[in-house]
């Protein structure tokens, strides 16, 4: 008897024009049967937040790569939430959020809508993963970062994963051949130094 094959979610904090969506995509249909839901824009920075004061509006859709998706005018926790709590027919088995332009280490992920996705799956008993590159800018390879996305994602639905963590994964903007191994570490600190500038409003 054919095994069911094992449901993941797909979202970001980047939106539906992100050009991460198709490989990632692609990658996981080989490990079980996807679903993507993404803001309609791009919430970087969102955090966890939550729309509470007004209804959630959701369209189909499709990537530019062709394959069929949702897009919320939510945040990416709005995302997570509509899955698990029965906008699909099925709860998904795992939560997959990314692949994310530019890491998340340290004090980012008290700030991203990437990692803020993944724990809401974690607070929904879905075992979840946050992925981002290290890089921005325009032609990225996100194929390195889809295939150790899938990788990660065959073994969590295959062995399972500890109910109390995610995994912010995050993966170096170079070809596979070059990247040498896994470090699994802690979280650190990393320190901006913003600073306020002040300018005059043109229009007054």
């Amino acid at each position: 008897m054919t095994e069911e094959r094992k449901h993941i979610l797909i979202t970001n904090d980047d939106g539906i024009e992100s050009d991460a969506l198709g490989p990632l995509a692609d990658a996981l249909w080989a490990v079980g049967n996807v679903d993507i839901i993404v803001p309609e824009r791009n919430w970087s920075g969102a955090s966890h937040s939550i729309t509470l004061y007004r209804p959630l509006r959701v369209k189909a859709t499709q990537l530019r790569s062709g394959q069929p998706a949702y897009m919320s005018d939510g945040s990416p926790t709005d995302c997570v939430r509509l899955a698990v709590l029965g906008f699909l027919p099925h709860k998904p088995d795992l939560v997959v959020s990314g692949i994310n332009r530019g890491s998340n280490m340290g004090d980012d992920i008290t700030y991203s809508g990437t990692v803020a996705a993944a724990m809401e799956g974690l607070l929904s008993n879905v075992p979840s993963i946050a992925i981002s590159i290290g890089a921005f800018g325009a032609n990225l390879d996100f194929g390195p970062a889809a295939s150790f996305a899938a990788l990660l994602a065959k073994n969590i639905l295959a062995k399972g994963f500890s109910s109390d963590a995610l995994l912010n994964v995050n993966v170096p903007a170079l070809p596979r051949e070059r990247i040498t191994g896994v470090e699994v570490t802690r979280l650190g600190k990393r320190n901006y130094r913003d600073q306020l500038v002040e300018r005059l409003d043109p229009y007054g």
